[in-house]
């Protein structure tokens, strides 16, 4: 009888410790699961503030460009993470919404939970934001965003000695890689359609083909000609009749003419416009060849013909008529 006794008492003794253990590692469960669901709370809570954060700098960056003056043109950076999970922007612009306003949706997602963060910014915005580096810019009334590519990083991105549109790997600074491309030679001029050309603006296009020209000042037309020379002060002055690129049968809206065209209608006009590519260092002398340019010389654009002409960049094959520079040593 005491022998099982004993038993009893020790097999009870055995299922009290089982349930104590039980009931330890329950109560440690839920401890950390409510220490995880709270680190969750903070996590998201910290997402949130972040996403706040950031949805506060894309606005102001808007209601800066929207008060700037024309030509305005600023590259701000975002964070590439909202609290260590990835984001995403996306700008719908008030033609397709319909309404008098655009807008950005800013959107983060942990493994726990999502959160959403809408902007209001002027009806007149226009591109796409992407976490890190973006550019912002108003032309022709037009607020335009979009992200730095690698041809508009400021690095050389595929180890040539040059970078961006320096290198002729890059045919616009929106171009997504710096590839393929040799460094542009010093003394040569390359002149390209360059949206927030950072160069000097020969004249703007309305399109990239068969275009219409207005000069630099005006800004209604959204494809700027931009040029450069490495190491060379490019400038729009005319100095001396052999700097003249091309005559415009006005300001704005305008038909161009060839330098040298025989028959001129446009270069006694009133109302005509002289646009010249100089530098205070350099001679520069322009003229018109058909259908490319020399060795020595380089391509400004294009033209249908000699006179009453539309206007292309040099990237179009179809125009038969090229101007044509080259650099000196006066």
């Amino acid at each position: 009888m005491v022998r099982m006794k004993k038993r009893r008492v020790s097999g009870q003794s055995s299922l009290e410790a089982v349930l104590l253990i039980s009931f330890m590692c329950l109560t440690l469960i839920l401890f950390l699961l409510g220490v995880s669901r709270r680190i969750a709370e903070i996590r998201e809570q910290g997402g949130r503030d972040m996403l706040d954060d950031v949805s506060f700098v894309v606005k102001t960056e808007f209601a800066l460009a929207a008060v700037a003056e024309e030509g305005y043109f600023r590259i701000f950076e975002l964070p590439t993470t909202v609290a260590g999970s990835f984001y995403t922007l996306n700008l719908t612009n008030s033609t397709i919404m319909g309404t008098n306003y655009s807008e950005v949706v800013l959107k983060y997602r942990n493994e726990y939970l999502g959160y959403e963060s809408v902007i209001i910014t002027p009806s007149n915005a226009f591109g796409r934001l992407k976490p890190g580096k973006n550019i912002i810019s108003k032309l022709g009334n037009i607020i335009r965003v979009m992200p730095v590519t690698e041809c508009g990083d400021g690095i050389d991105n595929d180890g040539n000695g040059c970078a961006d549109m320096d290198d002729s790997g890059c045919s616009s600074a929106m171009d997504e890689e710096e590839k393929d491309g040799s460094c542009l030679v010093s003394g040569r001029i390359t002149c390209r359609i360059e949206e927030g050309c950072d160069a000097t603006t020969l004249l703007r296009l309305s399109s990239a083909t068969n275009a219409h020209g207005q000069t630099s000042a005006y800004t209604s037309y959204s494809k700027p000609l931009c040029c450069r020379s490495p190491g060379i002060e490019l400038r729009t002055s005319c100095m001396g009749p052999d700097s003249t690129v091309l005559y415009l049968s006005r300001i704005t809206n305008a038909h161009g003419e060839a330098p040298d065209a025989p028959d001129p209608k446009y270069r006694y006009s009133h109302d005509s416009f002289r646009l010249c590519i100089s530098s205070p260092a350099k001679h520069i002398t322009c003229k018109s060849e058909s259908p490319s340019c020399a060795s020595d010389y380089d391509c400004i654009l294009k033209l249908s013909s000699e006179t009453n002409a539309h206007i292309a960049s040099c990237a179009d094959n179809n125009y038969p008529i090229s101007i044509c520079c080259k650099v000196t040593t006066p």
